[in-house]
């Protein structure tokens, strides 16, 4: 399942969970998130009511919804989370199925450029791939037209980010370089979000121009990250612009 929407303090609640059967007795069903680097491990669990904590032993939780549903897609009541101060109601944290991952992004550039765009965004625009597996427990993407350059989020960093993977550290070209970091280093994109998916990223984008160059603040709905191609939805959509559509792979 995706547990998705929650900004702020806590916002690494986000992300996929898998099923876990190694938790029996008083536990009731119980999902372990994807993992991410150097993180501890997650879990969204019913004990009464569905809670989300470091453990099903610990008596200590993040976030709760007092619900007796038997499957976390029916939870009926709203997410209380601990923002650090005080339990809180979030009504935009939800579990959704991971049918909501697209398989397929295309990013473009919408108004807020800079007069003086760098030139390793002019590459950038283009469709993004769903890649097997999870990175920091959320789907990532690499783009299409170069096989160097993902969109990812690094939870241990804070951002969602265009460029190499994080354990890169040779020069890419292209204005791709250096080794992923805090701050976004080593991409040429980057925004400060926890965001499970894609498209639910809402905070402002910085670019980088170079590896050690200082980032560049972006306006707002400068980056566009849609399910669909821009120029699809001027043609009667994706279909049209892509013409007839074939699977490269099949299971019989």
């Amino acid at each position: 399942v995706e547990v998705h929407g929650r900004r702020g303090a806590n916002g690494n609640l986000n992300g996929v969970y898998i099923r876990d059967f190694t938790w029996h007795g008083g536990i009731g069903p119980c999902y372990r998130a994807g993992g991410s680097m150097g993180q501890k491990t997650i879990f969204l669990y019913f004990e009464g009511e569905w809670r989300i904590g470091p453990s099903p032993e610990q008596g200590s939780v993040w976030a709760f919804a007092r619900s007796g549903a038997i499957s976390p897609l029916a939870i009926d009541a709203p997410w209380e989370v601990w923002d650090g101060r005080r339990v809180a109601q979030d009504p935009g944290l939800k579990v959704s199925d991971t049918s909501i991952i697209p398989p397929v992004l295309f990013l473009a550039f919408g108004t807020g450029l800079p007069d003086d765009v760098p030139p390793a965004l002019l590459v950038a625009e283009g469709m993004l791939l769903q890649q097997p597996g999870l990175w920091d427990g959320r789907p990532y993407y690499r783009h299409a037209a170069r096989e160097d350059v993902f969109l990812l989020c690094s939870v241990a960093g804070g951002h969602w980010r265009l460029g190499p993977l994080p354990l890169t550290a040779q020069p890419l070209g292209d204005g791709f370089a250096g080794r992923g970091g805090a701050g976004g280093a080593g991409a040429v994109l980057f925004a400060p979000s926890a965001a499970a998916i894609p498209q639910e990223i809402v905070e402002v984008w910085h670019a980088r121009e170079s590896a050690g160059g200082d980032p560049i603040l972006l306006g707002e709905g400068a980056v566009r990250l849609a399910v669909t191609s821009p120029s699809a939805a001027g043609a009667g959509g994706a279909q049209a612009a892509l013409g007839p559509q074939h699977p490269t792979h099949i299971v019989v």
